[in-house]
């Protein structure tokens, strides 16, 4: 029997900061992501506000769930620099950050207060549709020269935008 879908597209803005979540939580709402691909329903999420959630994590970079499952596409923001005749100079990733002026004067560094959400996941196998387009020295996690995982894992975000 085929099912009718009521909606071509999901999309969201809430997650959870990080992966560590029960498996009796990710499995489920995964299932479902599965089901919706299956029917030609397209699943966005948000890929958070809280950059790579190492602020939260004692150090560790994670992407947020449900935006790190491989069967949504994870949306993240950027920053897009202007020029004075209204030409694109650069843009980055998303972050807004917090300066304060002390006597003296100076300016303190910025204090990070959030952004765009993004990182490698500890729960997800890197996708097929990833393989060939994100590098090994992400989807491996080799940038201090050595590789964290055994295998290429999925990648957050797939899609960004001015946020």
């Amino acid at each position: 029997m085929l099912f009718r879908s009521l909606a071509t597209i999901v999309s969201n803005s809430y997650g959870f900061a990080y992966e560590l979540l029960p498996p009796g939580y990710v499995k489920p709402l995964n299932d479902t992501f599965i089901q919706a691909a299956a029917q030609g329903i397209g699943i966005y999420f948000s890929s958070g506000d809280d950059g790579d959630l190492s602020h939260l994590t004692g150090g560790t970079p994670f992407p947020a769930w449900p935006a790190s499952s491989p069967w949504v596409t994870a949306v993240g923001g950027t920053s897009l620099a202007v020029g004075a005749a209204g030409q694109r100079l650069f843009e980055t990733g998303w972050q807004t950050a917090k300066s304060t002026w002390e006597s003296g004067p100076a300016w303190n560094a910025p204090e990070y207060l959030y952004g765009s959400g993004g990182g490698v996941s500890y729960l997800f196998a890197q996708p097929d549709y990833q393989r060939g387009v994100v590098s090994d020295e992400l989807a491996l996690d080799t940038r201090d020269g050595t590789a964290h995982r055994a295998r290429a894992m999925r990648t957050v975000p797939d899609i960004s935008m001015v946020g």
